[in-house]
């Protein structure tokens, strides 16, 4: 019985030692592995910067290729090799906001993700995950992060809409004050259906929609508005007064409505002007020859 134990103890520690180097054969391979993915990956970065016959770059470009390793995975190695010096740098220069969502976000945006990456604000945009906030954020930099704050998912999918001239009309127009920020919200629609037509429109007629009754019938139907069919003019109080909503007469009146009445205004101001100016006259003359009389009776006495 005894015999039997000991064998049986025997063969334990047998499986064990040959378990353990296993164990210790397979860690060894995976850190070969690793190693060897490094150093692939720091002879193409060498290439990359003209540097091969620099140990020193070698050697300190490997300990980086370790630290982003042990901060994002193995994939990290794919990203650098792919995109090279500028996803590089990106990832190390990440600090905090560093993780695997970032590698992730290269790896599907390439070099918009890269771009966005750049800055914290947009490392945060990146963390969200919205494919439309980061696109934007790539095309304008980081000036399209406070517009994608206040107007969300709306804003971000109007500005996919648009081509790039239109798209920063609309970040300036977040940042204008001649509309609400409810104003803006209400034409956010209009620009993601119709695009760089409807940015156009808008942005030339910003103060006439600044107008409640005029944006009321603008968005009732902005297609007839955008394509010429309509005009911001009488039509639009007409519409507006049709749809119950309180219009300021002023703010449609054609122009040659105005132009009318300062027509009237003016000669009304021409004749009161001939008016003073020919009573003024009169009373000069009138006095002048008054004195002049005078004068002469006293020469004849003296």
């Amino acid at each position: 019985m005894k015999r039997y134990q000991c064998g049986l103890k025997l063969c334990l520690a047998g499986a064990l030692v040959v378990g353990g180097g296993n164990l210790q054969s397979v860690h060894a391979n995976k850190l070969g592995v690793a190693n060897k993915a490094i150093k692939e990956t720091v002879e193409f970065l060498a290439k990359k910067a003209g540097r091969e016959s620099s140990e020193q770059f070698l050697k300190v470009t490997t300990a980086q290729l370790d630290g982003l390793v042990a901060t994002y995975g193995n994939d990290v190695l794919d990203v650098v090799q792919k995109h090279g010096f500028p996803a590089f740098r990106v990832l190390q220069r990440a600090n905090g906001d560093a993780g695997p969502y970032l590698v992730a976000a290269i790896k599907t945006y390439g070099d918009d993700g890269i771009r966005v990456a750049r800055s914290a604000a947009g490392r945060a945009v990146l963390k969200e995950g919205n494919e439309q906030a980061i696109r934007a954020v790539a095309r304008y930099t980081d000036a399209a992060v406070p517009f994608l704050r206040k107007y969300g998912d709306e804003g971000a999918e109007a500005l996919a809409k648009l081509s790039p001239v239109s798209g920063r009309r609309l970040l300036q127009l977040g940042n204008d004050t001649v509309l609400s920020n409810k104003q803006k919200r209400d034409l956010l629609p209009v620009i993601k259906k119709y695009g760089d037509e409807a940015m156009a429109f808008i942005w030339r007629h910003k103060k006439a929609l600044a107008v409640t009754a005029v944006l009321a019938t603008f968005l009732n139907d902005p297609n007839a508005y955008i394509n010429g069919a309509k005009t911001l003019g009488r039509s639009a109080i007409d519409a507006a007064k049709t749809l119950g909503v309180a219009a300021i007469e002023n703010a449609g009146k054609p122009l040659n409505a105005l132009a009318e009445e300062a027509s009237k205004s003016i000669k009304w101001n021409l004749w009161m002007g001939v008016i003073i100016i020919g009573g003024g006259m009169l009373f000069y003359f009138k006095h002048h020859l008054k004195f002049s009389r005078r004068g002469n009776k006293t020469e004849e006495l003296t």
